[in-house]
């Protein structure tokens, strides 16, 4: 029998994972506005209106499984209707 074999994914920098957790917060933020509006907001919708290949990137880089990479960042920004600085001074800062 073959050995099973697992990827670990990479630790991920402090500033990274703050990163992460600005960009939930304001995706979570997003998704509380659309539902007090009667709308829909999930991880497949916002991935299938953006760039992001799949609800389960999404997901990847809103819990800090994936680091953020400018292109992604773009879309994040894009797509919430906010500038990247708001969830990643670093990456904005590289933008630029």
């Amino acid at each position: 029998m073959g050995k099973k074999t697992t990827t670990v994914p990479h630790e991920l920098e402090s500033w990274q994972l703050d990163d992460a957790a600005r960009l939930r917060a304001l995706f979570e933020q997003k998704k509380g506005a659309a539902k007090a509006a009667g709308e829909r907001f999930t991880q497949a919708l916002f991935a299938e209106s953006t760039g992001i290949a799949s609800p389960n990137m999404v997901w990847q880089y809103l819990s800090a499984h994936r680091a953020l990479n400018i292109q992604a960042a773009a879309e994040f920004a894009k797509g919430l209707g906010v500038q990247v600085s708001e969830f990643s001074p670093r990456l904005a800062a590289q933008i630029d």
